[in-house]
């Protein structure tokens, strides 16, 4: 009898786990945000670009009115559908091991300016301990850092991989510019793929020295547009090594496609295309507005004309082929170099 009710209460314990703080909190405040952003959407997308103009409190002439009001309606698009990827990652996340997708968190909290959710992956960063009760030395954690980050001691095959991977993009990049492009350039821009392969493969400094590399090479043996050493850094250098920010969003692509896994297949293509996009949308402002004024349409400012320019050639033409070709890359290359070249455990 004892036996049984012994067994009983496990079972119980077993079909009712129990759901941390963190995770009821962290989907609240998503759930507060998408409400909030929702809101401000229906309330902008009803009101004249002149009131929008001084609900939000910004002195501008009136023919950047409705440049403002677009850009706003836009943010606010990008507000709740990071909140929804956020309150999606909570309500799936039956490992509870959230914290080792943090660096995501606070990536997309950051952008969607959730000021809750960024003081607790904070927290969660910094925590001794993990959640489950296992304990993570700080030892552990500062190598595993040091591993993704790629401050270790480089092989000669690492260095070679760099190289593979140089000559990967270089050869990608010259095909963007054979393949057809807007008119003031920008197209499919097939280059980042390896760029963000080798970084998930090895490390944030391999992809960041690809990048590099690549964005030096560029110059003597592709086509490009460089017209100041700004115009260098906005438009080449800084997208190039954009990338190398997912070898710090690795996550184990081995296991099951549960939809945390298409969360983060989603996360590290959209995040580096955004974070890109800015780069070049600030380039188109502050250089290459002043070079060619009249390029930029009649009635718009030159900010809502540079995103609106960007955003066509990185996520209407790029974006659904790097969606599709990375999460093939990394599940078809990760399992190989993690089982043969890789010296620490990646899987959570």
């Amino acid at each position: 009898m004892k036996l049984f009710f012994q067994n009983k209460f496990l079972y119980k314990s077993a079909k009712k786990p129990r759901v941390p703080w963190f995770s009821i909190l962290g989907a609240l405040s998503s759930i507060l945000w998408i409400i909030a952003g929702l809101s401000f959407l229906i309330t902008f997308s009803v009101l004249s670009s002149e009131q929008v103009v001084i609900f939000l409190n910004i002195h501008t002439t009136a023919d950047n009115y409705s440049s403002i009001k677009m850009v706003a309606i836009v943010y606010l698009f990008l507000i709740i559908l990071l909140s929804t990827l956020s309150l999606l990652f909570f309500l799936f996340d039956k490992d509870k091991n959230l914290k080792n997708f943090k660096v995501q968190f606070l990536i997309i909290n950051i952008i969607s300016f959730n000021i809750l959710n960024i003081i607790m992956t904070i927290w969660l960063a910094f925590k001794n301990k993990d959640l489950e009760n296992f304990e993570y030395t700080k030892k552990y954690k500062k190598n595993r850092f040091l591993y993704f980050l790629g401050w270790r001691k480089w092989k000669t095959f690492d260095i070679a991989l760099v190289g593979i991977f140089v000559s990967l993009t270089v050869i990608l990049a010259y095909v963007d510019g054979i393949l057809p492009n807007l008119p003031n350039g920008g197209g499919i821009a097939l280059k980042y793929i390896p760029l963000m392969v080798i970084s998930f493969l090895h490390s944030f400094l391999a992809g960041f020295f690809t990048g590099l590399i690549s964005s030096l090479i560029g110059i003597l043996f592709v086509n490009s547009s460089i017209v100041s050493g700004w115009s260098f850094l906005l438009d080449y250098l800084l997208p190039m090594v954009t990338p190398a920010i997912v070898g710090l969003m690795k996550f184990d692509v081995t296991k099951d496609r549960d939809v945390k896994t298409y969360i983060n297949y989603f996360l590290h293509t959209f995040l580096v295309l955004l974070i890109i996009l800015f780069w070049q949308t600030l380039s188109g402002v502050l250089i290459w507005n002043q070079l060619y004024p009249d390029d930029v349409w009649q009635g718009y400012s030159p900010i809502y004309y540079s995103l609106t320019y960007n955003f066509l050639h990185l996520f209407i033409f790029s974006y659904p082929i790097i969606q599709v070709v990375t999460p093939i890359a990394y599940r078809s290359l990760s399992t190989v170099y993690n089982d043969k070249f890789s010296h620490f455990s990646i899987t959570y």
